[in-house]
């Protein structure tokens, strides 16, 4: 009797199987059918009714509702790194964090999470080369649906006839698929030439290949019908490419240079979409440590999140495994783990979430070994962009953390800038502590905003040139001076003081204890730092420059468009030109030398210009840390 049972359920458990693998066929965004077949013979014979199980169907919706703020920003989790390369939910092969090396590029060329986008419509962001390809929703979030002709895309750029590939780039996305294959095409397909020979990287449900490399998930892991992370990394001829967390290709010497992107799924049809969604092409940059050693900082969009929440993904931690090399290597560094939102959202709600997130990575940072004192939070929301936020590569770079030098703390989020306060007497309506907030710019930590002090660092105080005789009495003698622009003391809380350089060339010290007036070399390091081309639209501020000059305002300078008061009394620049003094004379060799150097920006343009002053005129000050 046993016998014939087996024999039975054997020919039914084949033709079961036929069924499951057409209806995936006909609908491959079903969740693979789950199989609870029991061992024994004698369970066997109880009947087959138990036999099959299959999970809830999950269909590509056809919707209008689009995702809204950090749901439309922020990458979609993964799944765990317990089971993943198994396409199981549980119990499949465990795979390290720490073996996973792929780290971002920090410079966004194109990218893309699918946000407002109009369902049904062929992908705003994109190309058509063939086929059929239209946004779709799936699990509640916008999609690129693959749906028939051999279907081909490539990222929507300018002058991409070019090659805008970096010599150092990379290009993650996550992928549901099927079965079959699906294909990245490592040049533009439509606009450039076709390189020859075997360019392209197959991705498979089990596998990839890039001639001359393949290789296979371990333990027989399966991407088929579930969201898979794909991450490709180009280094100076060198190519690596992986699949969640594990890398199947790394090839040394590739033999062709990659210039452009194409997506193709040369098996889909109406019955096998393919989907993908978080769509990145980003510049790399330096070895994170040499990077900390030139700027004092290290800035990451490689550290992800679930959506709307500080919950770390798996693909976070290849950048977060080459941040505790850096520290463990390096005893002696402490640093400020700094969140940063875009602007899309509740300005409270990012503020929010930006100190959860830099929290997060705090605490992630010390459960793999980090001493808690050398680790300190903190959150900037949206109030500290470094691009714009009118499109989305602007707003995937201001998503970031910072990992800023610091002198590290036994405490937690710790949001805010450090205070500097300078003691002076209470005379001429100013109160007996001045304070300040302060920046980090690369290595340099500055004060941000104009200095406004009425007396020295020893107390002695500094001479108010109220009117053009005073003003010109303090160039002629070569006496320290102070005035407000115009005269008119209401724009000190904005603006501060104008001081002449012989208030700035003081030896009982203009600048707070342990600050000084910065030297040439120190604004040339600062302007180098930024980029010759834009330091001045990155230091400038974010309102009050005349025709729409305004500043990026992402370093937190915060500089003002105060203007100065030149060496005869006369006040002009206001709105238009901001200008600071540098120490260092012109000509440091003669006393006599009526010139010194300041640093200036302007309305009409984006540098931070170097220019000679008479050492009578009036301009704002501002301190560095010494």
């Amino acid at each position: 009797m046993k016998y014939l049972i087996v024999f039975f359920m054997m020919t039914g458990l084949i033709f079961t199987q036929v069924d499951n693998v057409s209806a995936q066929i006909r609908n491959p965004l079903k969740k693979r059918v789950e199989k609870n077949v029991d061992k024994g013979l004698d369970k066997l014979e109880d009947g087959i009714g138990n036999l099959f199980k299959k999970d809830k169907e999950e269909e590509v919706e056809k919707s209008d509702a689009e995702p809204q703020g950090e749901a439309a920003q922020a990458p979609a989790a993964t799944q765990t790194a317990a089971g993943t390369a198994s396409g199981k939910e549980t119990g499949g092969v465990e795979l390290k964090w720490s073996k996973y090396d792929f780290v971002p590029g920090d410079k966004i060329i194109f990218e893309d999470n699918q946000a407002g986008e109009e369902n049904g419509e062929f992908p705003s962001r994109w190309d058509l080369v063939t086929g059929t390809v239209e946004n779709a929703q799936y699990g509640g979030e916008n999609v690129i649906m693959f749906r028939g002709g051999s279907p081909t895309i490539i990222p929507y750029l300018k002058n991409s006839d070019i090659d805008y590939l970096p010599d150092v780039f990379t290009v993650e996305f996550d992928l549901l698929m099927p079965g079959e294959s699906f294909t990245v095409f490592f040049s533009d397909r439509k606009n450039q030439s076709t390189p020859s020979g075997s360019t392209h990287l197959g991705i498979w449900s089990t596998s990839m290949n890039l001639s001359p490399a393949s290789s296979k998930l371990p333990d027989n892991g399966t991407i088929r019908d579930r969201w898979a992370h794909i991450a490709i990394a180009y280094t100076e001829g060198k190519m690596k490419a992986y699949i969640d967390e594990t890398r199947l290709i790394n090839i040394p010497h590739l033999s062709f240079d990659p210039t452009g992107i194409s997506l193709h799924a040369y098996h889909a049809n109406d019955d096998r979409r393919f989907l993908i969604k978080n769509f990145r092409i980003a510049e790399g940059g330096v070895k994170y440590y040499d990077r900390f050693l030139q700027d004092g900082k290290i800035v990451s969009n490689g550290i992800r999140f679930a959506s709307g929440k500080s919950t770390l993904l798996p693909e976070s931690m290849g950048v977060l495994n080459e941040i505790y090399k850096m520290l463990d290597e390096h005893p002696d560094v402490n640093v400020s783990i700094e969140g940063h939102t875009d602007n899309v959202g509740d300005n409270d709600m990012n503020q929010k979430l930006s100190e959860e997130r830099a929290e997060t990575v705090r605490k992630q940072l010390i459960s793999m070994g980090i001493k808690e004192a050398r680790l300190s939070s903190k959150g900037y929301g949206e109030s500290k962009p470094v691009n714009t936020n009118d499109t989305p590569e602007g707003r995937a770079e201001n998503r970031r953390v910072e990992f800023v030098k610091s002198n590290g703390t036994t405490s937690g989020n710790n949001p805010g800038n450090t205070q500097i306060e300078q003691v002076t007497p209470v005379s001429q309506n100013t109160g007996n502590i001045k304070t300040y907030g302060s920046v980090s710019i690369g290595s340099q930590e500055w004060i941000d905003g104009n200095l406004s002090v009425t007396t020295f660092r020893n107390g002695d105080e500094i001479a108010q040139a109220r009117t053009i005789e005073e003003w010109e009495e303090a160039k002629w003698e070569e006496k320290p001076a102070w005035c407000y622009y115009n005269s008119d003391a209401s724009g000190e809380k904005k603006n501060g003081r104008l001081y002449n350089w012989y208030a700035v060339n003081d030896p009982r010290g203009l600048a707070p204890e342990g600050w000084k007036i910065p030297a040439d070399e120190d604004w040339d390091r600062l302007r180098t730092y930024l980029g010759i081309s834009n330091a001045g639209e990155k230091i400038k501020s974010t309102g009050g420059w005349k025709n729409n000059g305004n500043g990026s305002g992402e370093t937190g300078f915060n500089g003002l468009p105060a203007g100065f008061r030149d060496y005869d009394g006369s006040f002009i620049m206001e709105g238009s030109e901001g200008y600071w003094w540098s120490s260092t004379s012109t000509d440091p060799s003669d006393e006599d030398s009526p010139w010194a150097s300041c640093r200036y920006v302007s309305s009409e343009d984006k540098y931070l210009h170097k220019h000679n002053m008479s050492k009578g005129a009036g301009l704002s000050v501002r301190c560095i840390k010494e």
